[in-house]
């Protein structure tokens, strides 16, 4: 790929869900297959596709992947945060785990899975332009980093976050992490919280997440607050949405 049409291609590639789903097919992301090695990641159906083009181009700043297990809503995230990794300045992404002691898990091993096994990324890998440690993940010429937590709020205190992404929400015990996120996320013009979890019990942070959603607001964070914003819940695959709040404009950060 010559370097004018890379740059043309990574420019188009930015913008909302047109962007992400020209990358999918320009750099045919590398997922793990069920068979054992490697696949290109496709679509799996239109209801996938809505529902990224939702979470994508509607300003949202959590965004809420509600799916039956083994339906791809922890590749979705991943790939949703590569795609930001890859394309844009000035990202920094947390990832957090399902422990309060382990900072890696299968959400940040599978976006290193992705950016090592996609050729187009793993040639910025092999190039030294992209270091991937054991938690942490640089993209320096981008001023980019993708970095592993543990499921701890006093760790993730004090972070100013482009994204964060947390799995699984219907299984911890609080919403404290959720909401230490989602603070960190708030001064960031696109910042965002990308939660993919399955259901859960209704004393469950992802219950409140969602009753929150129904009353149109976040009472503990406002719905006039300076970042505007909202929420976007997909609860299953089907149509229906749940949403609150204001929506606020996603800014891009050009690239040279």
């Amino acid at each position: 790929m010559a370097k004018p049409d890379l740059k043309s291609r990574i420019s188009a590639w930015r913008n909302g869900s047109d962007g992400f789903f020209k990358w999918i097919a320009d750099t045919k992301p590398m997922i793990p297959s069920e068979k054992g090695g490697y696949e290109p990641y496709t679509v799996p159906n239109d209801e996938v596709r809505e529902a990224i083009r939702q979470a994508l181009d509607g300003g949202f700043a959590t965004v809420v992947f509600c799916w039956p297990r083994r339906h791809g809503k922890t590749v979705v995230s991943a790939l949703i945060v590569v795609w930001r990794f890859l394309t844009r300045r000035t990202q920094t992404v947390a990832i957090v785990a399902n422990s309060e002691r382990q900072s890696v898990d299968t959400a940040f091993k599978l976006a290193k899975t992705i950016i090592e096994q996609t050729p187009y990324s793993k040639l910025l890998v092999d190039e030294g332009s992209i270091k991937v440690g054991a938690d942490s993940i640089a993209y320096e010429a981008l001023g980019n980093v993708i970095q592993g937590f543990p499921a701890n709020a006093a760790s993730l205190y004090g972070k100013k976050l482009s994204v964060a992404q947390v799995s699984e929400l219907h299984a911890a015990r609080t919403d404290v992490v959720y909401q230490t996120l989602a603070s960190s996320t708030i001064d960031t013009d696109d910042g965002l919280v990308l939660v993919d979890s399955t259901t859960g019990s209704r004393s469950s942070p992802l219950f409140t997440l969602a009753q929150v959603a129904e009353r149109g607001a976040d009472d503990r964070h406002g719905e006039n607050s300076d970042r505007g914003g909202g929420t976007l819940l997909r609860p299953g695959l089907g149509p229906n949405h749940l949403q609150f709040g204001r929506q606020h404009q996603e800014s891009l950060q050009p690239l040279p």
